[in-house]
């Protein structure tokens, strides 16, 4: 759920709450008045964890952005070292993020 929200938030490039509407997790805050309030709510649990690990995606992507832009001033191609290690490091971060 939460790598599906990342993408999403990535591509229209959603601003520091769209991970949040995205997952919408509020939805499944306990509304039964015969749960059992002592027992977890294992769906928004794992609603919240989508919602970490898309705010960890787009903390990636930002990362990215502002290292190929720093990079990209000396190295307009993105050739160099410096600019292909933006791309590598942005690669482990997303791993970490949906592992």
């Amino acid at each position: 759920m939460g790598e599906a929200a990342g993408d999403k938030c990535i591509r229209t490039v959603g601003g520091p709450g769209c991970c949040r509407s995205e997952m919408n997790c509020d939805q499944y805050e306990r509304t039964d008045p015969k749960a059992d309030p002592s027992k977890p709510n294992a769906t928004l649990a794992y609603c919240r964890n989508g919602q970490r690990v898309c705010e960890k995606m787009m903390t990636c992507n930002r990362a990215l952005n502002a290292c190929k832009k720093e990079k990209m001033q000396t190295d307009k191609s993105c050739s160099g070292d410096a600019c292909k290690k933006c791309t590598s490091d942005y690669k482990s971060c997303h791993d970490s993020a949906t592992n």
